[in-house]
């Protein structure tokens, strides 16, 4: 029997435990700096965490916000599920909830990144209503329109959108 999954919004006390594995939920892809501590502290408005059994461990979380320059753009900064509870619905739930926050705070448009190498993130990310964007200027990286060097060497970005339609 699956175990039961409460919602709630993640906490500076969530922190050690998410940052302890989220290498692991990132296929062992360095992940870590993903999540410093003011994720946790500052952008817990919008962002969502999944607790196995109410008030439990965490096995998934959402992390994002709208941006202050452009209010109808709402990113998603990372989202995560632990990989022992994968394809039950933990990651599209995260994904809804976040998007019902952007959409509640005006944001028309949700932006995140994946590692354009990345495939089973990249199917999941289509599978909840992303699409790559893919101006004329992106390389294709792993066969993925892409943004070589995104945030430093090495470490290339593909971004996708998804459109929210207002209330």
């Amino acid at each position: 029997m699956a175990p039961a999954v409460d919602f709630d919004r993640p906490t500076d006390a969530d922190h050690e435990a998410i940052v302890r594995r989220i290498d692991d939920w990132a296929g062992g892809r360095k992940a870590r700096h993903l999540v410093p501590r003011l994720w946790f502290r500052h952008f817990t408005g919008m962002s969502w965490a999944a607790r196995l059994d109410p008030g439990g461990r965490v096995a998934g979380v959402a992390i994002g916000f709208v941006s202050p320059d452009e209010p109808t753009t709402a990113i998603l900064h990372l989202v995560a599920v632990d990989p022992a509870h994968r394809r039950g619905g933990i990651g599209r739930a995260l994904v809804d909830r976040f998007v019902g926050d952007a959409r509640a705070a005006g944001a028309r448009r949700v932006l995140t990144t994946a590692w354009p190498d990345d495939r089973p993130t990249l199917r999941f990310l289509e599978a909840v209503g992303f699409s790559l964007v893919a101006p004329p200027d992106r390389q294709r990286l792993y066969g993925t329109p892409a943004i070589a060097d995104y945030d430093e060497p090495g470490d290339d970005r593909a971004e996708l959108e998804r459109s929210i339609a207002p209330d």
